[in-house]
Protein backbone atom coordinates (compact mmCIF):
# COMPACT_ATOMS: atom_id res chain seq x y z
CA UNK A 1 0.00 0.00 0.00
CA UNK A 2 2.44 2.36 0.94
CA UNK A 3 5.78 1.34 -0.88
CA UNK A 4 7.74 1.12 1.98
CA UNK A 5 11.28 0.21 0.92
CA UNK A 6 12.35 -3.04 2.89
CA UNK A 7 16.30 -2.11 2.57
CA UNK A 8 15.49 0.76 4.40
CA UNK A 9 13.10 0.22 6.76
CA UNK A 10 14.24 -3.47 7.50
CA UNK A 11 15.36 -3.08 11.08
CA UNK A 12 12.84 -1.11 12.26
CA UNK A 13 9.78 -2.65 10.33
CA UNK A 14 9.37 -6.60 10.03
CA UNK A 15 9.13 -7.03 6.13
CA UNK A 16 6.89 -10.02 6.15
CA UNK A 17 4.41 -7.97 7.99
CA UNK A 18 4.46 -4.99 5.62
CA UNK A 19 3.89 -7.40 3.09
CA UNK A 20 0.79 -9.63 4.27
CA UNK A 21 -0.69 -6.68 6.83
CA UNK A 22 -2.55 -4.19 5.18
CA UNK A 23 -2.98 -2.37 8.44
CA UNK A 24 0.67 -2.98 9.69
CA UNK A 25 1.73 -1.47 6.29
CA UNK A 26 -0.15 1.60 6.49
CA UNK A 27 0.62 2.56 9.92
CA UNK A 28 4.24 2.30 9.11
CA UNK A 29 3.66 4.75 6.22
CA UNK A 30 2.01 6.81 8.81
CA UNK A 31 5.36 7.37 10.67
CA UNK A 32 7.47 7.51 8.02
CA UNK A 33 5.85 10.47 6.52
CA UNK A 34 5.89 12.05 9.71
CA UNK A 35 9.13 11.47 10.92
CA UNK A 36 10.27 12.92 7.26
CA UNK A 37 7.44 16.30 8.10
CA UNK A 38 8.77 16.79 11.73
CA UNK A 39 12.31 15.71 11.85
CA UNK A 40 13.11 17.07 8.49
CA UNK A 41 10.81 19.35 6.73
CA UNK A 42 9.57 21.28 9.52
CA UNK A 43 12.98 21.48 11.10
CA UNK A 44 15.10 22.28 8.08
CA UNK A 45 12.14 25.19 7.32
CA UNK A 46 10.40 24.28 4.27
CA UNK A 47 7.43 25.72 4.95
CA UNK A 48 9.26 29.40 5.02
CA UNK A 49 9.71 28.56 1.44
CA UNK A 50 7.86 30.48 -1.08
CA UNK A 51 4.82 28.61 -1.15
CA UNK A 52 4.79 28.36 2.26
CA UNK A 53 2.70 25.16 3.99
CA UNK A 54 2.37 23.62 0.99
CA UNK A 55 5.98 22.93 0.72
CA UNK A 56 5.60 20.46 3.87
CA UNK A 57 3.86 18.14 1.86
CA UNK A 58 6.07 18.51 -1.08
CA UNK A 59 9.60 18.22 0.97
CA UNK A 60 7.67 15.30 2.80
CA UNK A 61 6.71 13.29 -0.07
CA UNK A 62 10.41 14.14 -1.76
CA UNK A 63 11.94 12.35 1.44
CA UNK A 64 9.48 9.71 1.50
CA UNK A 65 10.18 9.01 -2.40
CA UNK A 66 13.80 9.25 -2.43
CA UNK A 67 15.26 9.76 1.28
CA UNK A 68 16.33 13.32 3.45
CA UNK A 69 18.49 14.00 0.55
CA UNK A 70 15.48 14.83 -1.72
CA UNK A 71 13.37 16.66 0.69
CA UNK A 72 14.11 19.91 -1.50
CA UNK A 73 14.28 18.79 -4.88
CA UNK A 74 10.90 20.44 -6.18
CA UNK A 75 12.06 23.54 -5.88
CA UNK A 76 15.68 23.42 -6.94
CA UNK A 77 16.20 24.24 -10.45
CA UNK A 78 19.00 21.25 -11.34
CA UNK A 79 16.31 18.46 -10.58
CA UNK A 80 16.69 15.82 -13.33
CA UNK A 81 13.48 15.94 -14.76
CA UNK A 82 12.34 12.56 -14.77
CA UNK A 83 12.04 13.65 -10.82
CA UNK A 84 10.30 16.77 -11.65
CA UNK A 85 7.95 14.83 -13.50
CA UNK A 86 7.18 12.15 -10.25
CA UNK A 87 6.74 15.17 -7.85
CA UNK A 88 4.73 17.03 -10.67
CA UNK A 89 2.32 13.66 -10.80
CA UNK A 90 2.62 13.87 -7.10
CA UNK A 91 1.27 17.31 -6.68
CA UNK A 92 -1.81 17.07 -9.37
CA UNK A 93 -3.48 14.01 -7.34
CA UNK A 94 -2.98 15.46 -4.24
CA UNK A 95 -4.36 18.97 -4.84
CA UNK A 96 -7.12 16.69 -6.82
CA UNK A 97 -7.99 14.90 -3.54
CA UNK A 98 -7.62 17.91 -1.09
CA UNK A 99 -10.30 19.69 -3.43
CA UNK A 100 -12.42 16.32 -2.69
CA UNK A 101 -12.51 15.59 -6.21
CA UNK A 102 -10.97 12.01 -6.02
CA UNK A 103 -9.27 10.78 -9.41
CA UNK A 104 -10.30 8.33 -11.43
CA UNK A 105 -8.24 5.53 -9.42
CA UNK A 106 -6.65 4.18 -13.26
CA UNK A 107 -5.21 7.72 -13.19
CA UNK A 108 -2.60 6.26 -10.02
CA UNK A 109 -1.36 3.47 -12.25
CA UNK A 110 1.16 3.85 -15.32
CA UNK A 111 0.45 1.58 -17.88
CA UNK A 112 3.59 -0.33 -20.08
CA UNK A 113 6.07 1.34 -17.85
Amino acid sequence: MMQINGRVWRKVYDIDRLVDEVDYNVNAGIEILTHYMVDYAIRRGEHEQPGGDDNLIKATYAAYNGGPSHLARYRREDTPASLQAIDNEFWKHYTTIKTDQWPDISSCYSVGN
